[in-house]
Formats: structure tokens, sequence, C-alpha cells
């Protein structure tokens, strides 16, 4: 069993990628600010040493790839069938966060009771969850190195990377300008 610390930081994680926690997240979905205070903004595949407002837009973009993720594989190009089950968690998805539509309008567009709407939207933030979680394992596993690289990175000697570039005049360890006087040209030290 784990210490306690890190149970305690594998609990956080599992949080960020709770029902609530993309709720919250897609709320932000227009404010790239907001979403950029949002704990999911601190995952290693959208911080990467970027500016807040930078975190936020890639945010935003992850969540846009999540709910596109949900559109039914053989109709990606097709507009969305409201009459189609399947189609449920992109429709709410996509509608009420990104569209703005408010949950009653979506449960009559979709033909359901207000608790059915509720238990697809559920199921649809559970998906989105699913996706992001998939998503950074992915990125974690790629952004690692196996341990036997990094030896070999270690212990392999560079003596240079690139050579450093000379001032455009440069001769034997002296700098000399250019002036022009008299219409003649000459060195000056």
């Amino acid at each position: 069993m784990p210490p306690k610390s890190q149970q305690k930081v594998s609990e956080k994680k599992q949080d960020l990628f709770s029902r609530n926690a993309i709720r919250d997240a897609l709320k932000r979905f227009h404010s790239a600010s907001q979403l950029a205070d949002h704990p999911l903004a601190s995952l290693a595949s959208i911080a990467l040493d970027n500016a807040d407002t930078q975190r936020g837009l890639l945010l935003r973009e992850a969540l846009r790839a999540g709910i596109e993720s949900q559109r039914p594989k053989s109709d990606v190009s097709g507009p969305p069938n409201f009459g189609e089950k399947r189609w449920r968690p992109y429709i709410i998805l996509s509608e009420q966060y990104i569209a703005n539509r408010k949950p009653d309008y979506l449960a009559d567009a979709l033909g359901l009771v207000r608790g059915t709407f509720h238990q697809e939207q559920a199921r649809a933030l559970e998906m989105l969850g699913e996706h992001l979680r998939e998503r950074e394992a992915a990125y974690s596993a790629i952004a690692k190195p196996a341990p036997s690289d990094m030896t070999l990175v270690l212990s392999s000697s560079v003596p240079f990377l690139a050579r450093r570039a000379r001032p455009s005049r440069w001769w034997g360890g002296r700098v000399y300008s250019t002036r022009s006087s008299n219409n003649s040209s000459r060195a000056v030290r």
C-alpha cells in the first residue's frame, strides 16, 4: 500500500477528472483567464511553462477535442442527429457548454425528460473526463524518458552545441570600427 502522501496525490489526480471538475471547467469554457485558474490547467500536457492565458487556451482546446471525440465515428462530417442516442454525449456537451444552450431546451430537443437528460449529461461528463485522463497518461508516457535513456544522455559528453557567432569586425582579438573622415576610410582602434 502506498504512503498516505502518495494516496492524497493520486486522489487529487482522480478528482481532476471527476464529473464536477469537468463540469466546472466547461462552465469556464469561454474565458481563457478563468480556465487558466482551473486545476485542469496544471496538467503536464497543458502547463508546459506557458503563461496563464496560454494555459487557458490550451485547456479550452483540450476540452474541445474531448467533446469532438464524443462524435459518433461514422458520422464525423455530418450534422448532429438529435434523434439518435449515440449522438447524445456530443450534443449535450457541445450545445450546453460551447453554444450556451439551456438544459431544458436540450432536454426538449432530444426528447428526454429532465431526469434522463441529467443521467445522459453525467455519462457525457464522465466520458470527457476519461478522454482527458487518457490524453494525460499518453502525454506522460511520451514526456518521461526511460531511465536507461537518461543515463545515456548524462554519460555522453557533448563539447558544444553550436559555435558562438563572432562580431562583424573581429581580427586577432581586437575589435575595430570603421568611420569615414575626409572621404577616406580607415580603421580606428
